[in-house]
């Protein structure tokens, strides 16, 4: 890969030039960090931060999984490609199916740019009506407990 542009550009979901995510990765940056390290200063902090729940709309801009301090894997690991691409290291995203056992791959729909690339070609497990109508109520359990926050 010698043009890494398109793996450091801002999209509707890492939205890296976000407020809430420059101070993220500032703060990642004042670990004193670079590359690997820098990406577990951020991994801790978005931890730290962000509540693990059970969410449906992957498609949530990680500035807003900031604000709202809770977030599902994905939303989480979308914070941390932000916080990637806000300190200058590329992310790519691989996509793949998987059946009623937890995480046995059906299917490897391959690597994407974003996340966003992704989901435009391939959808959601979910359909956006039920996920607008779903996810303010299972967005409030907690991964961890299943208990409502």
């Amino acid at each position: 890969m010698s043009d890494l542009s398109p793996y450091l550009a801002a999209t509707p979901i890492l939205d890296h030039g976000h407020p809430r995510v420059l101070v993220l990765a500032a703060e990642a940056r004042a670990a004193g960090a670079a590359g690997r390290g820098l990406l577990i200063a951020a991994h801790r902090l978005i931890a730290a931060r962000v509540r693990p729940v059970y969410a449906l709309d992957d498609e949530q801009p990680a500035s807003r999984t900031l604000l709202r301090a809770r977030g599902s894997c994905s939303q989480r690991l979308a914070v941390l490609e932000a916080v990637s691409r806000a300190c200058g290291i590329p992310t790519r995203v691989r996509g793949l199916l998987v059946d009623g056992r937890f995480w046995h791959v059906r299917a490897d729909l391959g690597r994407f740019v974003a996340r966003d690339v992704l989901f435009r070609e391939h959808g959601q497990t979910v359909c956006r009506p039920v996920r607008v109508a779903v996810d303010p109520v299972m967005s409030r359990y907690a991964a961890s407990a299943g208990k409502a926050n």
